[in-house]
């Protein structure tokens, strides 16, 4: 995640390279946990994430990248970010 921590009302890219020895199509699937959070433009592997609504305390999330071919494999991965109050 750039960046992984992120002042309210900016944005943070989570991007997930991934690879198939088969070459297989890939498939990104992403889920975002924390209630403050939401994702944005989610380009197969890159998400935008920020935060959904007003804070008042730092808030952490963790955004999971799921990436599986058509053939039943999978990967996953997660990244804590956290959001600020802005000043």
């Amino acid at each position: 995640a750039e960046p992984d921590t992120f002042v309210a009302d900016d944005l943070s890219r989570i991007t997930v390279t991934a690879t198939d020895s088969d070459g297989d199509k890939l498939t990104y699937t992403w889920e975002v946990h924390g209630a403050s959070f939401m994702g944005l433009q989610s380009g197969g592997f890159i998400l935008e994430v920020t935060n959904c609504c007003h804070i008042e305390d730092t808030v952490t999330g963790v955004i999971l990248a799921i990436v599986s071919d058509d053939r039943g494999g999978e990967a996953r991965d997660s990244v804590e970010v956290c959001v600020v109050p802005r000043d």
